[in-house]
C-alpha cells in the first residue's frame, strides 16, 4: 500500500517498481491511500498490474467521496474502495452538530438492531453498492470480532439517507 501521493513521483519508475514486487512474488498486490482519480490513473498507466484498492477517509462525517468523483471513479476503474477513520476517530459520537443530530437515530436503529452506535456507522458504510470495505483502526482482537456484527445489519436506501442527511445537517437529493 502506497500509503499517500508523492508529488515528486516519477510514475515510470515507481510504476516499474511495483510492477517488479509483483512478478517476484514479494507482494501479491498493489494498493495506494488517499490517490486522487488523476493520481491513481497517472501511476497506472505505467504499471501492467492493476492498482487494486484505494483507502481514502470515509464515515458518516467525511463522505465528500460520494460527491467529488472519488467513489465514482473508483467504480469506473474497478478500484475497491477502503475506508479509513470509518469512525471519523470517535468524533461521530462526540458532541459536534453532527454528532447530535444522528444520536437520536443511532438510538432507534440501535433499539431495532440490538446493537452499538458503531455497528450502525460501520453498517452504513457496507450498505453502499460501491461494496465500501471499512478498515477498523484497532488492533484489540475482541473489539474486531464485535465490530463483525455490522455485516449483519442491513440499512435499506432510506435508512441510508436519513444517516446522510443528518450527518450532512440537510436533506440531500
Amino acid at each position: 500500500m502506497m500509503h499517500r501521493p508523492d508529488p515528486f513521483m516519477d510514475a515510470a519508475k515507481t510504476g516499474a517498481t511495483l510492477d517488479a514486487l509483483i512478478d517476484s512474488g514479494k507482494v501479491k498486490a498493489i494498493g495506494v491511500s488517499n490517490f486522487s482519480s488523476s493520481d491513481w490513473r497517472l501511476l497506472q498507466k505505467h504499471m501492467s498490474h492493476k492498482v487494486q484498492v484505494n483507502q481514502v477517509e470515509i464515515s458518516l462525517l467525511k463522505s465528500q467521496v460520494f460527491t467529488d468523483g472519488t467513489l465514482s471513479d473508483l467504480q469506473i476503474d474497478d478500484i475497491q474502495p477502503m475506508a479509513w477513520s470509518p469512525l471519523a476517530g470517535g468524533e461521530l459520537f462526540g458532541n459536534s452538530a453532527a454528532a447530535t443530530r444522528l444520536r437520536p437515530i443511532f438510538k432507534s436503529l440501535c433499539a431495532q438492531y440490538n446493537c452499538s452506535a458503531d455497528h450502525i456507522a460501520i453498517a452504513w458504510l457496507l450498505a453502499h453498492p460501491a461494496s465500501i470495505i471499512p478498515v477498523m483502526g484497532t488492533n484489540n482482537l475482541e473489539r474486531i470480532n464485535a465490530l463483525s456484527m455490522a455485516n449483519q445489519i442491513e440499512l435499506d436506501r432510506e435508512t441510508w439517507y436519513e444517516l446522510y442527511s443528518a450527518a450532512q445537517g440537510c436533506e440531500v437529493p
